[in-house]
């Protein structure tokens, strides 16, 4: 197909979408996760102890180390920021766009296919809200993406840097998020040799190599894990004593995970994924489901024959690892981002193959619910701007309509339709973002009470290290811009305090003057849990019923 998109038109997809990342590193940390993991990570670069990872209190085994330790190095070298805490995860981002590119150039010899599987990823939600509301998933995806397309590489030309590279990847992964990231890679590379039967390089000398790298790339958090908690029998983790974290990360972690023990089984509906791809996967979504449909059903009418120009990495990999996840007892949507690349790459090169065929009919189907998706974000744009938030932003809402021109002349262009969908999605991506980014996150994160009492407590020259807080508290904001771990006590402890100041909810305040203490009260704010907004919260007229209050005192 011929998309009749320049390299003209390529620089300007990329650049409009680089203008909602790089407008996305501005906007302050909401919580939970994004900002309690910025102030442990924060810890290890004021401590300079990076083999103890904690949450508050407590010492924290869920998540390994790789996402903190390269946020606290990026801290120590651009300071004590939200920027830099999110850098990081920006660069691994831009790997696996990269990543996804030669992947996608690799199986299809096309490099016009190549970078619109790379802006489809880039393009995606639930990525773009990954560089924004950082948590380990941008280093996982950028991880794994980097190990397939080192090991698939390695499998067609037999080079020791791939394999190298590719046991570094998988070291990254589980340095990210466990042994689930090392899963995916396997899963894929699995898919891909099934259909490729290039098994023979598995059995080449090289492939020691890869082991090798892996171990060596792995053994720094296993170490750490080892550090922490093999040696420290005696310390209470999740109720118990004599937790070994190196068995936790290898093997815990992941299968407790599946089997809902330890964390919890939040969702029983075994369609979850399939559906949650339906935001995730936005703008592209429709046409996702449209080419695993098609390519499914093309290896079964096949019957799995060898075809050139074919390929079972993708669709299989999506098959297998759509259906493991799926009996996971405990699920979140952000589990997918790791197979983001993977579908870009599917969706990239089906509308590549529709563009072949004179399956127009289909083509306009995709169009309409491009045009469908613009009209709702255009509609949900209108009502946050004349009925939630106004304009807070003029300089911001000014960007938002340049994406919206660029947008229009796509929509309104005479490409071929398989062009059109491209361009009009990652239009839109970006001018939903840069809208979000400029006019609506910035305007949440006023309601997080830690962020505003953190302001405050700068312009009144207050000492952070005489604040103490609830041990229950999740105001991680409050730790990060501060930038000082605050003390955290029990409830009980919390009213017999003896500090200068504390930081409490205003139901739990009832119950420190019912103790008969003394103070006054330095600064105040309106609080919302932010990440799990309500209608009624984003109606201006209903939304003060919907805060809660937090305090600062002084303890008299």
């Amino acid at each position: 197909m011929s998309t009749q998109l320049s390299d003209k038109d390529f620089i300007v997809l990329y650049v409009a979408l680089s203008v909602a990342y790089f407008l996305g590193l501005f906007v302050p940390l909401m919580e939970n996760d994004a900002a309690q993991h910025a102030s442990m990570a924060m810890r290890m670069a004021l401590n300079n102890d990076y083999f103890h990872i904690y949450k508050g209190n407590e010492p924290y085994l869920d998540k390994p180390h790789l996402h903190f330790w390269l946020a606290a190095w990026s801290m120590k070298l651009f300071g004590i920021n939200h920027i830099a805490y999110r850098i990081p995860a920006f660069l691994f981002l831009a790997m696996a766009a990269a990543c996804t590119y030669k992947l996608t150039h690799m199986l299809y010899r096309d490099r016009a296919m190549a970078h619109v599987a790379a802006l489809m990823f880039l393009s995606a939600q639930t990525i773009v809200l990954s560089a924004h509301d950082v948590r380990t998933d941008a280093i996982l995806t950028g991880a794994v993406i980097f190990g397939v397309y080192h090991v698939v590489a390695y499998i067609k030309n037999g080079a020791s840097v791939h394999i190298l590279f590719g046991g570094l990847g998988a070291a990254m992964a589980l340095g990210a998020k466990g042994m689930v990231g090392v899963g995916i890679i396997g899963v894929c590379v699995f898919a891909y040799l099934l259909y490729s039967r290039e098994w023979g390089q598995f059995f080449r000398w090289k492939v020691l190599l890869g082991l090798m790298s892996f171990v060596v790339g792995i053994t720094p958090v296993l170490y750490a894990y080892y550090q922490q908690f093999d040696l420290h029998p005696e310390m209470l983790v999740r109720g118990e004593y004599g937790v070994s974290g190196v068995r936790f990360i290898l093997w815990d972690q992941s299968f407790k995970r599946f089997s809902g023990e330890d964390f919890g089984a939040n969702s029983p509906d075994y369609l979850f994924f399939f559906h949650s791809l339906l935001w995730v996967f936005i703008p592209f979504s429709v046409p996702l489901y449209g080419g695993v449909f098609s390519r499914t059903w093309y290896f079964i009418k096949s019957r799995f024959s060898k075809s050139n120009g074919c390929e079972f990495l993708t669709v299989g990999g999506f098959w297998m690892i759509m259906l493991i996840f799926s009996f996971s007892k405990f699920k979140l949507p952000h589990y997918l981002n790791s197979l983001i690349p993977i579908i870009s790459i599917l969706t990239a090169s089906y509308l590549f193959q529709l563009g072949k065929q004179p399956a127009v009919r289909t083509t306009k189907i995709y169009l309409l619910a491009e045009y469908l998706l613009i009209g709702i974000g255009l509609a949900l744009m209108f009502y946050l701007t004349g009925f939630a938030f106004g304009v807070p932003s003029v300089g911001g809402l000014l960007l938002v309509a340049g994406a919206g021109v660029l947008l229009a002349r796509s929509v309104w262009s005479n490409k071929a339709l398989t062009s059109r969908i491209v361009a009009i999605g990652i239009y839109f991506a970006a001018m939903l973002n840069i809208f979000l980014n400029t006019q609506f996150y910035p305007q949440l994160t006023q309601y997080q009470a830690g962020l505003q009492i953190a302001k405050q407590i700068r312009e009144q020259g207050i000492e952070p290290k005489d604040i103490v807080m609830p041990d229950h508290y999740t105001n991680w904001t409050l730790d990060f811009y501060t930038q000082t771990n605050i003390e955290r006590i029990p409830m009980d402890a919390a009213i017999q305090a003896t500090a200068k100041y504390l930081f409490i909810s205003a139901p739990d305040m009832e119950q420190w003057k019912a103790a008969g203490r003394s103070y006054e009260t330095v600064a105040e704010a309106s609080h919302y849990r932010i990440t799990r907004l309500k209608p009624a919260f984003l109606n201006a007229e209903t939304r003060s019923e919907q805060l809660s209050r937090y305090i600062l005192v002084k303890v008299m």
